[in-house]
């Protein structure tokens, strides 16, 4: 935005202000204090980092008195660090980089996970993938810097590879291929990978199943539809077979 004077700043943003009293404004050695004189304050409502009375970000008003509209530009740093910006939005997915509260644990079963030792090449796992990270797909952290990302690249190449997904994060499985029987036992060449299947009804009941899990669910995971081929853990809190218990606690 641009100040009044017309210089140019980032992350800012232009407000009017008028008020048909007087404005009290300190001088001399207070002048360019910020605990005196009359400010233009941002708060919030109370989340589990701040309370209503946190003051996220302020302009000192320098006018005393007001005829008509005054404009000033109300800085959008949070509490004044340039890294974190202000901002009010509601979206469905997880951004990359983003601070996310888990608001209650939740648990679901997943099909079998793919050995991280890789003894066994059948199982689940998410994509994108990274090399120094736990999890893939919705919470595979970003690469901070570009030798990172050379580092990456190689791992990207091993088994199992994800296909590209335009920034998608998919649950994937791998499959052993139709008539692999001339590939040996253990090679990844016997395998390809593919998308999980989604749960569907399965019974009357109201159960869910599908061909990647090993039994039946009250339901289908919750979480987000990057989990819509998990089910809701029973209330037995275990999983079906070798179903992969994933859980957010």
């Amino acid at each position: 935005c641009h100040t009044p004077t017309g210089k140019r700043q980032r992350h800012c943003m232009q407000v009017s202000y008028s008020l048909n009293a007087f404005i009290p404004v300190c001088g001399g050695d207070f002048e360019e204090s910020d605990d005196c004189g009359s400010f233009l304050e941002v708060h919030g409502p109370s989340t589990p980092y701040d309370n209503e009375e946190a003051m996220l970000s302020q302009t000192k008003i320098t006018t005393p008195m007001s005829n008509g509209m005054y404009t000033t530009t109300l800085s959008l740093k949070y509490k004044d660090d340039p890294s974190r910006i202000l901002c009010s939005y509601e979206y469905h997915d997880i951004q990359v980089g983003s601070m996310v509260r888990v608001k209650s644990p939740i648990s679901c079963c997943c099909p079998p996970w793919l050995s991280p030792l890789r003894d066994s090449k059948e199982g689940a796992f998410f994509c994108p993938k990274r090399k120094y990270a736990k999890d893939g797909g919705p919470f595979a952290p970003d690469y901070n810097t570009l030798e990172e990302q050379y580092a990456d690249h190689e791992f990207q190449q091993s088994f199992p590879r994800c296909p590209a997904l335009d920034g998608d994060d998919v649950l994937m499985c791998t499959q052993e291929r139709v008539f692999a029987e001339d590939i040996p036992k253990g090679h990844s060449g016997r395998y390809f990978a593919r998308p999980c299947a989604p749960l569907v009804e399965a019974d009357d009941s109201g159960g869910y199943s599908s061909a990647d899990v090993s039994g039946i669910y009250p339901g289908v995971c919750p979480i987000d539809d990057r989990f819509a081929s998990c089910g809701i853990t029973p209330s037995s809190g275990l999983c079906h077979g070798k179903d992969h218990q994933y859980t957010m606690e």
